[in-house]
């Protein structure tokens, strides 16, 4: 499974390979321990996770590294998956978590100030509905490097619903908080986005 891994992610543009599986079916095969329908699960989730792992991580390295590491857990978990949610949630929520462990992890090891954000030039986007456009795929780069100044806790649930499209349930199950409290930090991590774009002269 390791090298299954390795090699997919250095490739993480793969297409499904056999879309005409159910993926209900794929992963009961997979819970009987079938390792090509876990294979397949992979490569049909592993662009998800790697945008959420990027989206928090901020590099391609770190990325890469916990969407290994996140599809191991899964293969390694995949017997206790009660399918109560859908298996692309359930590797969000894996990536999820293990990025912000890492992210903390990172900084209790440090013993200096917070390392600074890199300067980049950036042109400011002239136009009433700019915030709105940095949601779009042309304007993801812009976006990430916002995200990277955004605090965690709003960074995640930006990524969840704005780019990755997860609905509010389902970014309840991945974060562990009731519905009503994601919708009221997403409100909050919107505003706080565009208050960082409007200081960034994005806005």
């Amino acid at each position: 499974m390791y090298a299954i891994l390795e090699a997919s992610t250095e490739n993480l543009s793969l297409m499904t390979r056999h879309p005409q599986c159910n993926e209900s079916d794929l992963v009961e095969r997979s819970q009987k321990g079938d390792v090509t329908a876990f294979e397949e699960l992979f490569h049909r989730h592993q662009s998800d996770a790697y945008h959420v792992a990027y989206g928090i991580m901020g590099n391609v390295e770190d990325a890469k590294d916990m969407t290994q590491e996140a599809f191991v857990r899964a293969y390694e978990g995949i017997s206790k998956f009660k399918r109560q949610a859908s298996f692309r949630t359930w590797i969000s929520r894996i990536t999820t978590n293990l990025c912000l462990d890492e992210i903390r992890k990172r900084k209790r090891r440090r013993t200096e100030s917070i390392e600074e954000h890199p300067v980049l030039e950036m042109k400011p986007i002239q136009d009433s509905s700019a915030l709105e456009k940095l949601l779009k795929d042309e304007q993801l780069e812009i976006l990430q490097q916002v995200l990277g100044i955004l605090p965690e806790k709003y960074r995640v649930l930006i990524l969840l619903r704005d780019i990755q499209g997860h609905s509010y349930q389902e970014i309840a199950d991945i974060v562990g908080c009731s519905l009503g409290r994601v919708k009221s930090r997403l409100h909050e991590a919107r505003q706080e986005l565009k208050r960082l774009c409007v200081k960034q002269q994005l806005l």
